[in-house]
């Protein structure tokens, strides 16, 4: 039975691994960090289930890479939502085949150099193989502090380049007069709530998880403004399987004001629900499926496909797409970054300049030639 003990204003517990062959003494599995009591009782029992129900092989300091994403994983369910943590286990899934059985203290830097560059010749994007990397970073930080490394490999990792044309890089959001025609289809779909949808997004700039966890009682019509308060947690598309989660970042908890057209359009779009649908109350998510239970991102991204084939637009739009396209708008009409950083919920306004630096070039092409001008007038 394990033991279950206090320490500070964490939980600890330690499991009996039985007689150690070599020193003939009791050897003991301790792990500490647990937030309640329930959460070190449940890892214990996690223990105690592989060392007498699988027969697997324990000993105090669990080495294998497997062994230490396993010890791991106890700990950090605890700390992040279960989106985070599934983003988490599916990166994991791409090195446990490679890595699993292997003595984690043997990973140095030039397997782990092998291991990202392989990951590139896969064929997945830069993006993709380093938000593996950054799971695996964590597990090592993790496996140092429990003493079985002496140094962190990742560090000093080298990733692929990848090169895009500007061409590329502008497919991603549309420029004013497109929006304005992706609209006007929006408008003649036959789901009365096409239009709103896509307006919000263009002219919000929320990401589509926060789009699908707006309730009226975020929305504020009479003082033109909205409140992002969840995202909506959806992992299987199953409309009955669904969660309203904090959002991305502290920074993505804000108020957004409503444009002028935009709140016009909720007031009518409002009527039009109050008078056709009886909503209960607590179900009452301003975009809804038939039986008054949030939009799946599926349904909302087969919406978006169905419009972009009647518009026959030849370039590649996503739901993402209409908050660059937000972004894009107001940049061009001279918003400042730290505005703009706000509205979009980035923690800070190095991330909208990194992301957006392909929108905002232009501006600066624009404020080279007011430079020139000004150097002239000299």
């Amino acid at each position: 039975m394990a033991s279950i003990t206090k320490r500070g204003d964490k939980w600890a517990y330690s499991v009996s691994m039985g007689m150690n062959p070599l020193t003939k003494k009791q050897s003991q599995m301790t792990r500490s960090g647990f937030f309640t009591k329930k959460d070190a009782i449940k890892a214990a029992k996690k223990i105690e289930y592989k060392l007498h129900v699988e027969g697997g092989r324990l000993t105090n300091e669990r080495n294998k890479f497997s062994e230490v994403v396993e010890d791991w994983l106890i700990l950090y369910e605890q700390e992040v939502k279960p989106g985070t943590l599934r983003i988490r286990k599916k990166a994991l899934d791409k090195v446990l085949p490679i890595w699993g059985s292997t003595n984690i203290s043997t990973i140095d830097h030039r397997a782990y150099q092998s291991l990202i560059t392989d990951l590139s010749a896969r064929g997945y994007s830069r993006n993709y193989v380093e938000s593996i990397h950054n799971s695996i970073s964590l597990i090592f930080k993790f496996a140092k502090k429990q003493n079985l490394i002496f140094d962190i490999p990742c560090m000093g990792v080298k990733f692929r380049k990848e090169y895009h044309s500007e061409e590329d890089k502008l497919e991603n959001f549309l420029e004013r007069d497109k929006l304005s025609e992706f609209l006007e289809i929006a408008k003649k779909s036959k789901f009365e709530d096409d239009y709103i949808i896509f307006l919000t997004l263009s002219l919000t700039g929320l990401r589509i998880g926060e789009l699908l966890a707006l309730r009226w009682q975020d929305v504020n019509l009479d003082k033109k403004f909205l409140r992002v308060r969840h995202t909506l947690y959806n992992p299987n598309n199953n409309q009955n399987e669904y969660a309203l989660n904090s959002p991305k970042t502290k920074k993505s908890n804000r108020v957004i004001p409503l444009a002028n057209k935009l709140q016009k359009a909720l007031i009518a779009y409002k009527r039009y629900v109050d008078s056709h649908f009886k909503i209960q109350s607590g179900t009452d998510f301003v975009f809804f499926s038939g039986d008054y239970k949030p939009l799946t991102h599926t349904a909302a991204r087969n919406r978006l496909l169905s419009l972009m084939k009647s518009w026959k637009y030849d370039k590649k739009i996503t739901l993402h797409s209409f908050r660059h396209t937000f972004t894009s708008l107001l940049i061009e009409d001279n918003f400042s970054i730290l505005d703009v950083s706000n509205l979009l919920g980035h923690a800070d306004t190095s991330i909208t300049i990194k992301v957006y630096t392909h929108i905002t070039q232009p501006k600066k092409l624009e404020l080279q030639r007011s430079l020139s001008k000004f150097a002239n007038k000299l």
